[in-house]
């Protein structure tokens, strides 16, 4: 019969998935941006989210007790608010990205198309 848990505690199992889980987002960001192949921003995201899943792995009680001085009366309600506000913020990093290469590609097809047609006016 397995151990009974109290409501709101992670089971060992789970604490041991995030360690591996925020270990290896720790690892790889490190790598991909010493290969200079993830973006500074994204990096420091990666290995804030990997921390983060470190730390709750490691000190679960501490953010049970964060939840409740929020107000909130089921800690895992806590963890899927901070995910939201992940997913969120990282939409708008990359959607204000998208903006900035989307302009300058603009910029370029035009700079392009004025030197296309300088030369066919020197012809």
């Amino acid at each position: 019969m397995p151990p009974v848990m109290e409501m709101g505690s992670i089971s060992p199992q789970a604490r041991i998935f995030l360690l591996a889980c925020g270990l290896f987002l720790c690892f790889w960001a490190l790598r991909r941006a010493r290969e200079r192949s993830l973006l500074v921003s994204m990096c420091s995201l990666f290995i804030s989210i990997g921390v983060g899943m470190l730390l709750f792995a490691t000190f679960p009680r501490f953010f049970d007790r964060i939840s409740y001085l929020v107000g909130i009366k089921y800690p895992p309600l806590l963890y899927l608010i901070v995910g939201l506000l992940i997913f969120m913020v990282l939409t708008a990093h990359l959607a204000s990205r998208l903006s900035l290469v989307d302009q300058r590609c603009r910029r370029l097809a035009q700079e392009l198309a004025l030197l296309n047609s300088s030369r066919r006016g020197e012809e």
